[in-house]
C-alpha cells in the first residue's frame, strides 16, 4: 500500500529555527570590519607627480586597534555620504577572514600598482609596485594590471579607476555589510 505524501504534515521552519541555525554558525565565521575596529584612512596621496596626475595615487589604511581587522567585503568610496562616484570593495564577503590587517599594521591601495619613479622623466613620483591592493580597471591604458597585487572589485561596475580628486568629495571607508546602489532620478 502506497502512502499519500500530499496529506502528510510538512515540517514548519520558523524564524526561531533560523536564529538557532545562525547562532550555531557564528563561531565558524569571521567578524566583519566594524567601526569599532579602529581601522583608519592614514594617508591619501592624490596630488601626484607632474606627469601622472591620476595614476600614481594611493590610499593607506592603518589599524590603530588592538585586534586583527578583516577587510573582506569592506569598501573604499570616493564621494560624499549621499553621492558616491567610485566604490571599490575588497574581495570576499564581510565576515570572511582572508585579508587581515593586524594591530598596528598598514596596507596600501594603489590606483595602479606600478613603479612610477622616473616615468616620463619625473623622479618625484612614487613606487607603488609593491602595493598589496590596486583598483584595476579593464578599460585603463598602461600601466597594466599588476598580478602581484590583489584587484579590488568595482562595486558600481562603471569600468573606471578610482581617480582621486579633491573636487569629488572625500574618501570613505565602509564596512560593506550593507550597500545599496540607487540610480539618480532624471535631473538629479
Amino acid at each position: 500500500m502506497k502512502s499519500d505524501t500530499s496529506t502528510r504534515p510538512q515540517p514548519v521552519v520558523t524564524r526561531f529555527h533560523y536564529i538557532v541555525i545562525l547562532l550555531l554558525l557564528l563561531p565558524l565565521t569571521g567578524q566583519a570590519l566594524a567601526p569599532t575596529d579602529s581601522v583608519r584612512i592614514n594617508e591619501v596621496y592624490f596630488a601626484c607627480s607632474i606627469n601622472y596626475t591620476t595614476d600614481d595615487q594611493f590610499i593607506e589604511l592603518y589599524n590603530a586597534g588592538s585586534t586583527t581587522a578583516w577587510l573582506d567585503g569592506a569598501m573604499i568610496a570616493r564621494g560624499t555620504d549621499t553621492l558616491m562616484t567610485r566604490v571599490f570593495a575588497f574581495p570576499g564577503n564581510p565576515g570572511d577572514q582572508t585579508w587581515a590587517l593586524p594591530p598596528g599594521g598598514f596596507t596600501v591601495i594603489a590606483q595602479d600598482a606600478f613603479d612610477f619613479v622616473g616615468v616620463g622623466g619625473d623622479p618625484t613620483s612614487v613606487d607603488l609596485s609593491g602595493a598589496p591592493f590596486e583598483t584595476y580597471s579593464v578599460n585603463e591604458w598602461p600601466p597594466v594590471d599588476n598580478p602581484a597585487s590583489q584587484n579590488l572589485i568595482d562595486a558600481l561596475d562603471i569600468g573606471m579607476d578610482f581617480e582621486l580628486d579633491r573636487r569629488q568629495g572625500g574618501i570613505l571607508l565602509i564596512t560593506g555589510e550593507e550597500f545599496v546602489v540607487e540610480p539618480c532620478e532624471d535631473g538629479g
